[in-house]
């Protein structure tokens, strides 16, 4: 080995060190953690490898996502550090940029993507067959079901978790399951029994224990304060004073950041709870006093808790000072709230009124083609009549028939006007999640290509993405413009795949490809649910085919998306562990229910679930039939 590569592998292992200081500081001090940030990027000027640059871009997405809170660039470097490691067949640190990218999406509560990044955890956890990494992922999982409230779920993956940290000795990851699954005995209890209580603080106890057997200070630090809330919330108040003065003297740097005002404020509730109201009142006022005057909430929050401590202190006089301050920082908040509020409300005020506007000419215009032709007819009459009664009988006629025709006219637009606004809210709905699904789609792939490569798939995504705005303003779209925004769909989802679909788009020559019949992006969700749903979880050959045809006999477009995935009951299995309900598919049938109103003839569609001879599912095909 020359000695370039000899160094190289001692700048690779440095840089390995500074990434775990890096970590480190970053619980402590944001200062410290650039210092550290500036002395990884001057060794990675160093040396141009790829574990070097796969290192760089993994502390850069913890700067973005811990300091300075840019969710999308955090993103955009785990993913790059993701790729890197992967080329390099690093699944260790493959786990921990997925943890990474399942961090970004949690923070922002983006269930679906948190999901996703959860599951991928689990699955590289199991091929590794790392039972500690398994148990973090577990714990992860455990969070999404807990922030879409299907808490059964909740426990049972902490649980797992547990299980599979005493399997491995891993004394880190029981200090934090401990602790998850005691946090589960409080959170999730309907009522707060003894029992419960008495579970919490014993999983408290044995998180804080591990935590300090492997010298864990941010699991010491953490497993303290939530064993002290467990303790305090069980009445135990001496207790739990006692636990949380061990922590309350510790160096400025060895206190976790987040904990820098939950702890103290927490420490002085305790006090409180100790009839201990001076020192309680003393550690509340410098928290006061180191609060930013625009932080309202926590200005709020510490005044009206200053105020009991006054009374509690027989202090009138202050406690009505702190309820003025504590008021004043509340009708702020409040301010900031209803500015917030008018301003949405006068843009749905100006929308309405826009709309109340053309509704309104178009009634008028209505009403006068009805009387048009309805004095028409009533003239053609009059023309004919020679008697005086019978004149008299047809202006009466007339008259009623007007009145009439004005409540039918009312009675229609309310309708018309009651379905338009639904269908207008659906595709304000489906638009953004229809933009969310074909960026998920193929950032993965322009970020592991060269910067040639990927600003070619740039751009064929942004014609995508232009040629649905524009469709989003029309009601309907030629037969042509939807082949081509389907085409480009399938284009960027077989990068993603790898090239691995294999899909053709068949049209009957027969058929007039640009009339416009055709709703926009109608067919786009089925062909997602056949890729996502039938052939992303297939092993071996992925078809999709899609035809247009024209049916002479019923003057019909039939259009056909066939696959020949896993099928619709295999399917469910998949799906029945994620933690949401796919909304494409529900959207799309309240959109057609919409689009088939005051319809004579009704567009049609069945999804059939194909089998073989040996009643063994052999794919899924989506009939629609649209009317021409």
């Amino acid at each position: 080995m020359t000695e370039l590569a000899y160094a190289q592998i001692g700048d690779h292992q440095l840089m390995a060190k500074l990434t775990k200081e890096f970590e480190n500081q970053l619980q402590y001090s944001q200062d410290k953690a650039l210092e550290v940030f500036g002395q990884i990027e001057t060794e990675a000027s160093k040396v141009n490898t790829l574990e070097s640059k796969a290192l760089l871009n993994y502390v850069k997405s913890l700067r973005y996502l811990k300091m300075d809170k840019v969710r999308d660039s955090a993103v955009h470097y785990a993913k790059k550090s993701y790729l890197a490691h992967k080329r390099l067949n690093d699944t260790i640190s493959q786990f921990k940029d997925i943890n990474l990218l399942y961090k970004c999406f949690l923070s922002t509560s983006e269930r679906d993507s948190a999901f996703y990044y959860a599951s991928k955890e689990l699955e590289l956890a199991r091929l590794i067959g790392n039972k500690e990494l398994l148990g973090r992922a577990n714990l992860d999982m455990g969070d999404v079901y807990y922030i879409t409230r299907q808490y059964g779920k909740v426990k049972s993956f902490r649980n797992r978790a547990l299980s599979l940290a005493y399997e491995q000795g891993a004394k880190r990851l029981l200090s934090d399951a401990h602790l998850k699954v005691g946090q589960t005995h409080i959170n999730l209890s309907k009522k707060r029994t003894k029992k419960n209580l008495d579970s919490a603080i014993y999983h408290g106890y044995k998180a804080l224990s591990y935590a300090k057997a492997t010298n864990y200070g941010y699991g010491i630090y953490h497993s303290t304060v939530v064993l002290t809330d467990f303790l305090n919330t069980s009445k135990r108040h001496h207790e739990a004073l006692q636990l949380i003065e061990t922590i309350t003297n510790l160096p400025q740097d060895k206190v976790p950041l987040n904990y820098g005002y939950n702890a103290p404020f927490y420490y002085a509730t305790i006090l409180k709870d100790n009839k201990k109201y001076e020192k309680a009142k003393a550690i509340t006022q410098q928290l006061l006093r180191s609060t930013p005057s625009e932080d309202f909430s926590r200005r709020k929050a510490l005044n009206y808790f200053l105020s009991v401590l006054y009374a509690y202190n027989q202090q009138p006089d202050s406690t009505d000072y702190a309820i003025k301050q504590a008021i004043t920082a509340s009708n702020a908040q409040d301010v900031v709230k209803i500015n917030a509020g008018i301003s949405q409300l006068q843009t749905q005020y100006e929308t309405k009124e826009k709309e109340q506007e053309i509704k309104l000419l178009e009634q008028g215009e209505r009403l006068k083609s009805l009387e048009i032709r309805e004095l028409q007819r009533q003239r053609l009459i009059l023309g004919y009549a020679l008697l005086v009664p019978l004149v008299l009988i047809i202006v009466g006629g007339w008259y009623l028939n007007r009145r009439r025709l004005k409540l039918q006219l009312v009675t229609e637009q309310t309708e018309n006007a009651i379905k338009l606004s639904e269908l207008r809210a659906l595709r304000s709905q489906m638009n953004p999640h229809f933009i969310f699904n074909a960026l998920n789609s193929i950032q993965e792939y322009i970020f592991s290509n060269d910067k040639t490569l990927a600003s070619s798939y740039l751009v064929k995504f942004s014609r995508l993405i232009r040629m649905y705005l524009e469709h989003s303003r029309v009601l309907e779209i030629s037969i042509a413009e939807e082949i081509e925004a389907l085409k480009l769909y399938l284009f960027l989802e077989n990068s993603r795949m790898d090239n691995e679909l294999c899909y053709t788009v068949n049209v009957d020559e027969q058929l007039d490809i640009n009339q416009n019949i055709l709703p926009p992006l109608f067919l786009q969700p089925y062909v997602e649910n056949a890729i996502k749903h039938g052939l992303l979880h297939k092993k071996g050959s992925k078809q999709l085919h899609i035809s247009f045809r024209h049916n002479k006999p019923d003057n019909t477009l039939d259009i056909s998306i066939k696959d020949n995935g896993i099928g619709i009951e295999a399917s469910k299995k998949y799906n029945s562990n994620r933690p949401y309900k796919p909304f494409a598919t529900d959207a799309n049938a309240h959109r057609l229910e919409l689009m088939n109103f005051k319809r004579t003839k009704k567009i049609s569609l069945k999804i059939i679930d194909l089998k073989n001879d040996d009643n063994v599912s052999k794919g899924t095909e989506a009939r629609i039939q649209i009317p021409l």
